[in-house]
């Protein structure tokens, strides 16, 4: 297992590197310069040539790569051109706030997409089976800025039943130490804070898991029609075993893996498609920081989101493999890994 793990994060190296390669050249290519925004109009070109200096900006692409690669082995990102701080403390102080939003999207994923995919399948061909694949076409089909901004609209405009934006109202101040608000209200004993945050949570949660459980429903329901036409579902319930336990217990692990590997992938997907969604709901988390960082050409800190948003898939993509074997222990390699 250590082995296939280690193997596959070497896998992943090149991988990473030919993203932050390429983001960095195509950041260099764009017209505009992050000096232009920096300096005012009337700005004299020794000042511009000054500072293009400062940050090394007129040095040849490559020779900027090489440096930005030593330092980042370093853990060392850059300073924000925009904010004047050191990239490693944006994404540090963004990243809980955009997990804890990826983390609530795939619970609701979950609990709507797997309840659904299973009903489908042991209704196949029902009316309730129609419902369930319509509402996993519907979430799969529909852009999220479009799901957010119906959102927005009827549930937190019209009826006012959620907080249309932000993370948090200005009164309630996040106590720390981790960065996840919800996780940070528990520890302090905090609970109407908790609310609060579970209140602000909502909307943006419901619009990145609905595309999430949209994909679960439709993989759920079609590899447990496979699983549950073999043999061994048959015999189980010839033997009188009671239809729910047999599609839990007995079909159900066997058509997780499909679903497992989407999960994963969706997961992946929907950290890096954060992006639109907090924008929409003015979520202050590493999607919003990346999109303002384009905008301004800040460009330490679009390198180091983009590096960030690699390793994470590369993680989750790992994570997905090694649950492989939990799921069905015959998934294995000559050397008790994961083939």
């Amino acid at each position: 297992m250590a082995r296939y793990a280690l193997h596959r994060i070497a896998g992943g190296i090149p991988i990473i590197f030919v993203i932050v390669l390429t983001v960095f050249i195509l950041l260099r290519l764009v017209p505009g310069s992050p000096i232009n925004a920096l300096l005012p109009d009337d700005a004299t070109p020794q000042q511009i040539r000054e500072l293009t200096a400062r940050y090394g900006l007129d040095d040849p692409i490559m020779v900027q790569f090489g440096r930005y690669l030593i330092a980042a082995a370093q853990l060392d990102f850059g300073t924000s051109i925009r904010y004047n701080v050191p990239v490693s403390t944006l994404i540090s102080q963004r990243l809980p706030v955009t997990f804890e939003l990826a983390v609530a999207a795939s619970i609701i994923a979950l609990l709507i997409g797997l309840p659904l995919g299973i009903l489908s399948a042991r209704r196949h061909g029902t009316w309730l089976d129609r419902v369930a694949t319509g509402a996993g076409l519907f979430g799969i089909s529909a852009p999220s800025f479009w799901i957010g901004l119906m959102l927005v609209l009827y549930l937190g405009g019209r009826l006012g039943w959620f907080p249309t934006g932000g993370q948090l109202p200005s009164s309630v101040v996040d106590p720390g130490p981790t960065g996840f608000v919800a996780f940070d209200m528990i520890v302090h004993g905090n609970f109407a804070g908790l609310a609060t945050a579970l209140h602000y949570l909502v909307l943006p949660a419901l619009t990145m898991g609905a595309a999430m459980a949209g994909l679960l429903v439709r993989m759920t329901r079609s590899s447990l029609l496979e699983v549950i036409r073999e043999d061994y579902v048959r015999t189980a319930r010839a033997k009188g075993a009671n239809e729910w336990t047999v599609t839990v217990r007995h079909a159900m692990r066997n058509a997780l893996l499909p679903v497992v590997t989407v999960f994963g992938l969706e997961l992946a997907g929907v950290l890096a498609g954060s992006i639109i969604v907090e924008n929409v709901f003015a979520w202050p988390g590493l999607g919003n920081l990346l999109l303002t960082a384009v905008s301004a050409r800040d460009y330490p800190v679009v390198q180091g989101c983009v590096l960030v948003f690699g390793v994470i898939f590369v993680v989750v993509n790992l994570l997905v493999d090694l649950s492989y074997r939990v799921l069905d222990p015959r998934i294995k390699g000559r050397d008790g890994g994961i083939a």
